[in-house]
């Protein structure tokens, strides 16, 4: 990046930097993976993290071959409209938003625990809540800065998460029993099991972020190159890193005992692991480097709901400058609002916080991906041009089909909250439904966005 001005068009590096870490891999690494182990799976995390990033990979894939086709891509909204017109785009536009909103909640929620569990032995015992609306205000200003200098600091973060992962991972794989996990590891034969769902899930939830990579337009005659290179990047760099660190703490542990050591201590599967490996100075400093991975996060999804929050905010010929400060502040205002409502109702943000904003957040993404398949079968485009040829349908249907496969398994049995009830636990997905339902029907006949 260097010789390039910092307010420029942002290059496949740039890109790729802000959407991996919307997928902050220590928090997933350190989070979701102890998550899909405890909800009682066992010898399927790695694969499943392995199928999950393929069938993305296949899906990005075909939007980078839709693209070409398009006068102007972009989020997922864009594609929509080109296949099912302006207005269910619009709707599935309020349902992408609701989903980023509540999953920036959430990971501002994770923020708020984490800070307190580090800086609480020194005496810095103020509520969670304090330090989220924190992270959420010095984000504001760093948002509205020009991409490439938010890339500055984010290419840092990355570079030392990664580093950090591979040295966690090659200390668990040398104290680990490899041929006996060997023998377990991707058979594949647990498949079907009744908490398939639930792991389903936090690995889904992973991957939000990847909308990233179409968001970053340009007029350069690069943009493209740079897209493809970045989607590239990100996807298998970042189920790369999945597939291995579920396989190293999967091998540390044992495939036969993994599910047990994390439902009996989920918060510390990997923390006891690098205190007893590394030491307790090491312990400390990854928490340290968790809270800045999570305050990345926050980085790289306030560019997502600028994306929405321009959709529905501001006209098409509005300057990015302005775009930049008025939705920005809109954004930040109505995340400090929710937080005010989880602290006014008392909400735990560990325990009901995260986890909620979460499963919603998860439902929404994969809907509209649903959505933009359908579109890509929907009939023509404008100008009486398809996005995609003839040839590559069959393409469309495997990847819509696995995302309908992800999306049935997520419903029949989420159990992330309400484990005894299918009703309950489905609540978000109403919401998610009814979210798409209203506006749809209030937006205007002949949408201009």
């Amino acid at each position: 990046m260097s010789g390039k001005p910092l307010n420029g068009p942002p290059g496949a590096m740039t890109i790729s930097l802000f959407v991996i870490s919307a997928a902050a891999p220590l928090t997933t690494v350190f989070g979701a993976v102890p998550a899909a182990f405890a909800s009682g799976m066992t010898s399927v995390v790695p694969e499943m993290f392995l199928l999950t990033g393929l069938l993305y990979l296949a899906f990005y894939k075909l939007l980078l071959s839709a693209a070409r086709s398009m006068p102007a891509s972009g989020a997922y909204h864009t594609y929509i409209a080109h296949g099912l017109g302006r207005r269910v785009s619009f709707a599935m536009g309020a349902v992408s938003l609701v989903s980023y909103l509540f999953i920036q909640l959430g990971v501002a929620a994770l923020f708020g625990v984490f800070i307190r569990d580090v800086l609480g032995p020194a005496g810095a015992s103020l509520s969670p809540w304090v330090w989220s609306v924190a992270a959420l205000l010095l984000a504001n200003p760093l948002c509205r800065r020009p991409v490439r200098t938010s890339a500055l600091i984010l290419g840092l973060i990355i570079g030392v998460e990664l580093s950090v992962l591979l040295i966690v991972n090659l200390f668990l794989v040398f104290h680990a029993n490899i041929p006996g996990s060997l023998h377990r590891s991707f058979s594949g034969t647990a498949l079907m099991h009744d908490r398939t769902g639930a792991t389903l899930a936090f690995i889904v939830g992973s991957f939000v972020g990847l909308e990233a990579t179409s968001m970053f337009k340009d007029n350069t005659p690069q943009a493209a190159r740079n897209e493809r290179r970045a989607t590239y990047l990100s996807v298998l760099v970042i189920t790369l890193l999945y597939v291995v660190s579920a396989y190293c703490i999967e091998a540390y542990y044992f495939p036969s005992d993994i599910a047990a050591q994390a439902l009996q201590k989920q918060e510390g599967l990997y923390f006891d692991a690098i205190r007893l490996l590394m030491g307790q100075w090491c312990n400390a400093g990854i928490r340290i480097l968790l809270i800045v991975s999570l305050f990345a996060c926050i980085l790289s999804l306030g560019r997502n709901i600028d994306e929405y929050l321009s959709l529905f905010l501001l006209p098409r010929d509005r300057a990015s400058s302005a775009r930049r400060g008025a939705t920005y502040h809109v954004q930040t205002a109505s995340l400090i609002a929710g937080v005010m409502l989880c602290l006014v109702f008392g909400l735990d943000p560990y325990r009901v916080v995260f986890p909620v904003c979460s499963e919603i957040a998860i439902f929404g993404i994969v809907v509209t991906q649903i959505a933009v398949c359908l579109s890509f079968v929907a009939g023509l485009g404008t100008g009486g041009r398809t996005m995609l040829p003839r040839s590559m349908m069959p393409w469309v249907a495997l990847v819509l089909a696995g995302l309908l496969v992800e999306f049935v398994f997520i419903v029949v049995n989420p159990q992330i909250l309400c484990r005894n009830s299918l009703i309950l636990s489905c609540w978000p997905l109403a919401g998610i439904g009814l979210t798409g339902i209203l506006t749809f029907l209030i937006a205007p006949r002949r949408m201009t966005v």
